[in-house]
């Protein structure tokens, strides 16, 4: 008998939603909350959007049958529990509902939430300042509460951001209240499961009018109280966890929407960083999950099912992990973490394209970032870091349980001699975005004497702590350390300039010395017209290598067919070296494909300064150019 009155709630709510939502519609319309088609609703129709009335009333008045005992189940919800909810609940979905008749200031509705979150914080709706993961207990403190805070408000925006798609943030909603009551029931927490089981009941009944094509939406009212109210529930639920998961199952009921308010963020931020001049964080726009995928091609029916698909993956995970052992929740984890990962990488944002879109590199315009106060404190850390990391890998003592001391002693006299010793190699007097072979040499010659002079303050200062095998590890992971930082610009300006597709796709004859300059020079010109495709080299030990990441993919015999199978609109002879005779041949070759013709050149804007004994030979900078010597003009 106990099943049959768990069900009681759900088809009680459902039943209520149903009739009520034909109500809510003509309310709507009345009030003129109807949202009508623009460039960024992908509705055709002005649709109702008052739905949530319809849903938070069914919610409301199942919660108040089981309390008052006229819906019987099988242990009542706390009163005080439901109390709290509802006190918290009131003013977002009064906000709400004001912003779906007659539009509210962002600010206003972030107030109200930010009021409803605070109120049920206060009121115990919190994390345990000790929480589980994997086995282990991570103490939190007084974190608990603004961590507690900042899930409340941000689920709540997260349902509402998703609800871009008929169906898709009510479907998600009911996945997750669903998963959320398997939860409280395998804890034997009947009395909270069946609170999202009459939520479920509410949404259930409303998605027969919201589904594909929708005669109503959830709208800000509906779709903001129903995260508030999961919010809570995961806040509650999380509390009665300890084994897998544990703190992340709640997580991972609710992944898509917080996934797609994540991606939001960091996209937007992103946005920001490459135009300040562009669209706002707070700002609408077109790049959403469900929006990517109706850019690729599904219809609407296929976007929402398929991400009612990963929720009820996301929500499998969660829910058999209670049955693995810590290791199997972490392999579980790892494998939903590389899937969502591939998944978004096949969404095509172009926004996270950080390395061909050379967003990373603006990082390196801020002027902070430039001073020399940074780049010696960028050093300390390194030092600090290579400390620690040398310790880890060691000891296998992360948690600097058995070697604390040594840690400490060694951070506070090994900076020191990072910074002295770099100074003596000029390493502060250097340009690190411009870094050349020299340059990146000659650190490993600093962090040596740092390694040497740390070995030895530790035996004449310390007493000899640590062995010579700790400051040969720490000496190397110091110089990957010291040396990534410093080549950092270089390689990912390469990497851009590599991934780039934009230009005309051009040869390069000549794997040589030549070609190597010729394609570092093309490949970092801020506004280069050409794509590098390969080298070409009439020396048959090339064939096949790669020079500067390019491939040797041809002789000069072959020219012709590469042009062809590679759609090159350019061949770029790299020194003047070779044959006169071949290079005819090269511009042959070209004039007859449409190809154009070019040759790389090396030259000096001046001559050499005189100069007296005493001083040294001054010359200005060579100039390195890809001069066009033919008129063609590239077609491809």
């Amino acid at each position: 008998m106990k099943p049959l009155l768990l069900v009681l709630p759900l088809l009680v709510a459902a039943a209520a939603s149903w009739a009520l939502t034909p109500l809510a519609k003509r309310l709507a319309r009345r009030f003129g909350a109807v949202d009508h088609p623009s460039e960024r609703k992908v509705h055709l129709l002005p649709v109702p959007r008052l739905g949530g009335v319809a849903v938070v009333t069914a919610f409301a008045l199942t919660c108040v049958g089981m309390l008052s005992g006229l819906l019987p189940v099988p242990r009542l919800p706390q009163a005080e529990f439901l109390r709290t909810l509802a006190l918290g609940l009131l003013p977002i979905f009064v906000a709400s509902l004001v912003d779906d008749v007659r539009g509210l200031h962002p600010l206003a509705r972030l107030g109200a939430q930010a009021a409803g979150a605070a109120f049920v914080v206060a009121n115990g709706f919190v994390l345990n300042p000790q929480i589980h993961l994997f086995g282990s207990n991570i103490e939190i403190g007084v974190l608990a509460v603004p961590l507690s805070f900042l899930w409340i408000v941000g689920l709540t925006n997260a349902f509402n951001l998703i609800d871009g798609l008929d169906g898709l943030s009510a479907g998600l909603a009911l996945i997750a209240s669903f998963s959320l009551a398997g939860v409280f029931l395998l804890a034997d927490r009947v009395e909270v499961a069946v609170i999202p089981i009459a939520l479920a009941g509410a949404l259930l009944g409303f998605l027969r009018y919201n589904l594909f094509p929708a005669s109503i939406f959830l709208g800000d009212s509906g779709a903001c109280s129903v995260g508030f109210a999961l919010a809570c529930l995961c806040l509650k639920g999380n509390a009665l966890l300890s084994a897998g998961l544990a703190v992340l199952i709640p997580v991972l009921i609710v992944g898509v929407p917080i996934a797609d308010t994540l991606l939001s963020i960091v996209r937007r931020v992103l946005g920001r960083i490459e135009n300040p001049k562009g669209k706002g964080l707070m700002e609408a726009d077109r790049g959403h999950i469900h929006h990517r995928l109706l850019a690729l091609g599904l219809n609407q029916r296929r976007a929402v099912f398929l991400l009612h698909g990963v929720a009820l993956a996301c929500a499998f995970v969660a829910l058999g992990s209670l049955a693995l052992t810590e290791r199997g929740s972490a392999l579980f984890l790892l494998a939903l973490l590389v899937a969502a990962f591939i998944g978004i990488s096949r969404l095509g944002y172009d926004e996270l394209a950080f390395v061909r879109r050379g967003t990373m590199l603006r990082l390196y315009d801020i002027p902070a970032l430039k001073s020399g106060f940074f780049i010696v404190f960028a050093d300390l850390l390194m030092a600090v870091a290579a400390i620690y990391l040398a310790i880890g890998l060691k000891w296998d003592d992360w948690e600097l349980f058995s070697h604390r001391e040594l840690a400490r002693e060694m951070s506070a006299a090994v900076p020191i001699l990072v910074v002295v010793t770099f100074a003596l190699f000029g390493l502060y007097r250097r340009r690190w975005r411009h870094a050349s072979l020299e340059d990146l040499v000659r650190p490993l010659g600093a962090v040596a004497l740092t390694g040497l002079g740390a070995a030895l303050v530790d035996d004449v200062v310390f007493g000899g702590r640590a062995p010579a095998s700790f400051f040969v590890l720490f000496t190397l992971l110091l110089a990957g350390l010291a040396n990534g930082s410093r080549s950092s610009y270089r390689l990912l300006a390469w990497a851009k300039a590599r991934s780039a597709r934009a230009g005309v796709r051009v040869l390069l004859y000549g794997a040589g010395r030549r070609g190597s300059m010729a394609i570092r020079e093309i490949q970092t010109l801020p506004s280069s017209p050409f794509f590098p495709v390969g080298f070409v080299d009439d020396d048959p030990a090339k064939q096949g290598r790669f020079l500067n990441g390019l491939p040797v993919l041809g002789t000069l015999e072959e020219i012709d067919v590469l042009i062809e199978e590679h759609g090159i609109g350019g061949v770029v002879v790299t020194t003047d070296q070779i044959p006169r005779a071949i290079v005819l041949r090269v511009e042959d070759v070209c004039a007859a494909r449409r190809a154009a013709f070019l040759q790389f050149r090396v030259s000096f804007d001046g001559t050499l300064v005189a100069r007296r004994d005493d001083e040294p030979v001054r010359a200005v900078p060579a100039r390195h150019e890809v001069e066009r010597v033919a008129p063609e003009e590239a077609t491809r």
